[in-house]
C-alpha cells in the first residue's frame, strides 16, 4: 500500500488543477485526474475539498460571457450571407457558425463593447462536422489607439480556452486566424475574466 502521508502531501491545489484544466479540456483533450481511491474505497477527503475548489474557481470563471455584452464583426463572410456571419458566434447553438469565403483562410473577427471590458480568457470552438481547419490564431486588445497582441494559440478543434497574464482592459478585442489551410468554420466566442 502507498504511504498516505506522502499521498496527501501531493495533493494538487485547486489552482493546480485549474491549471491542469487549462492544458487539457481547454486545449480540447481529456482531463486526467489519476484520483484513487483510499482503503475505504472512496476518493480521499483533501482530493474532494481540492476538486471542489477547482469546480468553484471554473464556475466563477465561466459564469459570465463577457463577449455577449458586445458587437461582433467579421473582415469577411461566407457569400455575405447572414447564416455564417458572426453573429452565429454568440447565439448559444454550437451547430451554427461563422465561415468565410473559401479563398479567404486568414480573417479577423473584432468584438467590440461601448464600455471597457477586464478579461484574462478567451475561448473559441470549430464547428467539428466540418472538421478541424484552424491551426493558428492570435489575439489582440485595442490599446492607446492599435492593435496589441496578447497571446497566440494553435489547434482549435472542439474547444481552445487562451489564458493570459495580465488582464486586459479594453473596449476591443480581435481574433485573427493566422493559419488555415481551408476557410475556418467557428462555433463559438467567450470571452471571461478569471477570479
Amino acid at each position: 500500500m502507498p504511504d498516505s502521508t506522502r499521498e496527501d502531501a501531493a495533493v494538487k491545489s485547486p489552482e493546480q488543477l485549474v491549471d491542469i484544466y487549462y492544458k487539457s479540456i481547454g486545449r480540447g483533450a481529456n482531463l486526467i485526474l489519476n484520483l484513487p481511491p483510499d482503503r475505504r474505497g472512496q476518493i480521499h477527503e483533501k482530493d474532494v475539498a481540492a476538486l471542489q475548489g477547482m469546480r468553484r474557481i471554473l464556475d466563477s470563471t465561466f459564469r459570465r460571457n463577457l463577449a455577449l455584452d458586445g458587437r461582433v464583426s467579421a473582415s469577411n463572410i461566407r457569400g455575405r450571407d447572414k447564416k455564417y456571419g458572426p453573429a452565429r458566434l454568440l447565439d448559444g447553438d454550437p451547430t451554427t457558425y461563422w465561415s468565410t469565403d473559401d479563398a479567404v483562410t486568414t480573417p479577423e473577427l473584432v468584438l467590440e463593447w461601448k464600455r471597457a471590458a477586464t478579461f484574462d480568457v478567451v475561448k473559441v470552438s470549430e464547428n467539428l462536422r466540418l472538421g478541424q481547419r484552424i491551426e493558428e490564431i492570435a489575439i489582440d486588445a485595442w490599446e492607446n489607439g492599435s492593435w496589441r497582441e496578447v497571446a497566440k494559440a494553435t489547434s482549435i478543434g472542439a474547444q481552445r480556452s487562451v489564458r493570459f497574464e495580465p488582464a486586459v482592459t479594453t473596449t476591443k478585442l480581435r481574433l485573427r486566424v493566422t493559419k488555415s489551410p481551408v476557410c475556418p468554420a467557428l462555433a463559438e466566442l467567450g470571452v471571461f475574466k478569471q477570479p
